[in-house]
């Protein structure tokens, strides 16, 4: 039995358009499957750990990034397999787990991800834990996590999406460049501490996020390793020149503001509470938080 777990909310609704589609898949191959919505933030990863107590054989996850977030929270450490639909605006993170850029609609890639599950071949991906250590709660991240005027612009798309779905990010990229203000933060990278008076700093398992930017094209999700993006205090002329160069394969990092590093551990400290973007789902914290790796700490089901 499989578990399938989908977000009513992503991509503006379209979830409930789809989701005969994909029943009807699993049952043309035979495939005995519990199917479940999401009703609330955070309720995800209670469906994905009701899915690992219950034996499942996979859990499928149809919707965007955040849903696969909050999804994977939920089975760190066990040997239940992660399966992604993508129905959300950026759909980042699946990109890992299927190579679509051969499909041509939405229903091309509905069908072609359903055909990770059907497969069977499994792989461990790493994973970002986030520590608030201050409060000891932990979270975690499949692709990135970050701060600074990225986050800002995360947290002002998500409420351009039911609006301009495709172009929200970009969008408020724009807008969030003449509202940014740089924050000031210690930073410590496997034990080497710096300073820095930042625009963003992201802390990257994946390559890419936002729809498509790719702010850390070294970076793979199995390596053992996170690839660091600081962006350092810059004007905002120069941040609108950092979106094109960042959309052309990462070219942004020919800047003298930026540093990039590869480690296992970091940890980010700031005052006050800041907006910090997990995978596009959006908190609140004050500092300091750990970032570290987990190497292969999430099953999934992959194409690649």
């Amino acid at each position: 039995m499989v578990y399938l777990l989908w977000n009513p909310t992503a991509g503006k609704g379209r979830a409930a358009h789809v989701m005969p589609q994909i029943e009807k898949a699993l049952r043309d191959r035979g495939c005995w499957y519990h199917i479940a919505p999401t009703e609330y933030p955070g309720h995800a990863q209670i469906l994905a750990q009701e899915a690992v107590r219950e034996g499942a054989e996979a859990l499928i996850v149809a919707g965007g990034d955040g849903t696969l977030q909050e999804a994977s929270s939920g089975l760190i450490g066990s040997n239940t397999p992660l399966a992604g639909i993508p129905l959300g605006n950026g759909n980042d993170f699946i990109r890992h787990l299927a190579d679509l850029r051969h499909c041509r609609s939405e229903q091309e890639r509905i069908a072609f991800c359903l055909e990770t599950v059907f497969a069977r071949k499994t792989r461990r991906l790493d994973v970002i834990k986030v520590s608030h250590l201050k409060h000891g709660a932990a979270h975690y991240a499949l692709n990135i996590g970050n701060t600074g005027l990225d986050a800002e612009a995360a947290d002002y798309a998500t409420r351009l999406k039911k609006y301009v779905s495709s172009a929200s990010y970009v969008i408020s990229m724009i807008r969030c460049a003449f509202t940014h203000q740089p924050f000031r933060a210690a930073i410590e990278i496997d034990g080497k501490k710096q300073n820095h008076l930042l625009t963003l700093a992201a802390v990257c398992n994946g390559d890419r996020y936002g729809g498509g930017f790719i702010v850390s094209p070294s970076a793979r999700v199995d390596d053992g390793y996170l690839n660091v993006c600081l962006v350092k205090h810059m004007t905002r002329l120069k941040i609108l020149a950092l979106f094109p160069l960042i959309l052309m394969g990462g070219k942004y990092s020919r800047l003298r503001e930026v540093e990039n590093s590869l480690c296992r551990k970091i940890l980010i400290d700031y005052e006050g509470p800041r907006k910090i973007c997990l995978d596009g789902n959006i908190f609140t914290w004050e500092g300091p938080l750990c970032f570290e790796v987990l190497p292969k700490a999430l099953s999934v089901l992959s194409l690649i």
